[in-house]
């Protein structure tokens, strides 16, 4: 883990509508051994008081000397981070936490939905042909990254709740026609918990080592805030314990998770 001063190579509007942005660093320091599943945390704001926390943002992809990572606008501290120019320096700790189990003999199923497809794209930079990816987005205006994951090697399948584009429908329809067609060995999941629960609950029947990344509000990052924790099935006397998404995970097995 490493707290550095990076410069800004590119930070690039993929989506117009849907406010998506990619960012790109320069740092080989920070994309020495970073891994998929992993994440940065950035000081946004500059000097303005408001701003007061870091922010967290899984990794999409990174090569030798630099690091990608992807973002929509949501709030006050992204509406900042959209407006910085190439050039301009960034306050980025990390890499931070245990990212996907990536085994490159394993045939592999990404499942993304709105912004978790970021942390599965770095996934499918490491996977190449062994990954098949299906995304699910609200609607059209939020679709995007496809051709990374194509570019990357991955069969991509995309479904929007209103049909705007691709398949109409939820997730986890694709999710299960995927497994008919295709023997998996594992699947990795990231989007919204009840997303994330759900795809597990239809993968379950089929015996597959589930992974999911529980993008909690990693407000510190490092585990001393305990905000981020998650509830996981335990052999103590109680039957679970806490374990901080930003230290013990984001990735856990979702057979542990108490959703």
């Amino acid at each position: 883990m490493l707290d550095k001063t990076v410069k800004v190579i590119e930070n690039r509007l993929l989506s117009e509508k849907g406010k998506v942005y990619s960012l790109k660093l320069n740092s080989p320091e920070l994309a020495d051994g970073c891994l998929p599943g992993q994440f940065f945390e950035i000081k946004v704001g500059g000097n303005d008081s408001r701003f007061i926390l870091r922010r967290p943002f899984s990794v999409a992809f990174c090569d030798d000397k630099t690091v990608t990572i992807r973002y929509n606008v949501v709030g006050a501290g992204t509406e900042w981070l959209s407006r910085i120019t190439p050039g301009h320096e960034l306050d980025v700790l990390g890499p931070l936490g245990h990212g996907w189990p990536i085994d490159k003999s394993k045939k592999t199923l990404l499942v993304g939905g709105s912004t978790g497809i970021f942390s599965v794209l770095g996934a499918a930079s490491r996977l190449g042909n062994m990954s098949g990816a299906v995304l699910g987005f609200c609607s059209c205006e939020l679709v995007n990254s496809v051709e990374d994951f194509e570019a990357f090697g991955s069969t991509v399948s995309v479904i929007t709740e209103d049909g705007s584009s691709g398949r109409k429908g939820l997730i986890t329809e694709l999710v299960k026609e995927e497994l008919e067609k295709i023997k998996y060995d594992l699947i990795f999941v990231c989007g919204s918990t009840m997303m994330m629960k759900n795809v597990a609950a239809v993968v379950k029947p089929y015996g597959i080592d589930c992974y999911v990344s529980m993008e909690e509000r990693m407000a510190c990052g490092v585990g001393a805030c305990m905000g981020c924790v998650v509830k996981l099935k335990s052999d103590n006397e109680q039957g679970w314990e806490y374990k901080r998404a930003c230290a013990e995970g984001p990735v856990f097995n979702a057979s542990e998770v108490i959703w």
